[in-house]
């Protein structure tokens, strides 16, 4: 008899682990960011002049307007892992 209660008891045990372990797996699943972050690239007459990510700080390109021509074409390159369903994308030019 003494035995069967402690298999019980390490069958409580073993439950109560389990349950925690899923707890925590769950979460942190629902913490997680995925690795992989929104990021684009900038292309000056299809040549790369700079990478963005989200998480940088400092996403700005400054280009002189003596040095721009009607021809040149300005292309953002924009990568993500997710669907971009309900998501908006703003570009914004300055003229100092």
């Amino acid at each position: 008899m003494k035995i069967l209660k402690q298999n019980y008891w390490k069958m409580i045990q073993m439950r109560q682990i389990k349950h925690i372990l899923i707890f925590i797996l769950a979460l942190a699943t629902n913490v997680a960011k995925a690795d992989m972050a929104d990021f684009w690239h900038v292309y000056y007459n299809g040549v790369k002049i700079k990478e963005f990510s989200e998480v940088q700080n400092n996403r700005e390109i400054t280009l002189k307007i003596k040095d721009i021509k009607k021809t040149d074409s300005l292309t953002i390159m924009y990568y993500n892992d997710f669907h971009l369903y309900g998501r908006s994308f703003s570009l914004s030019l300055l003229q100092n």
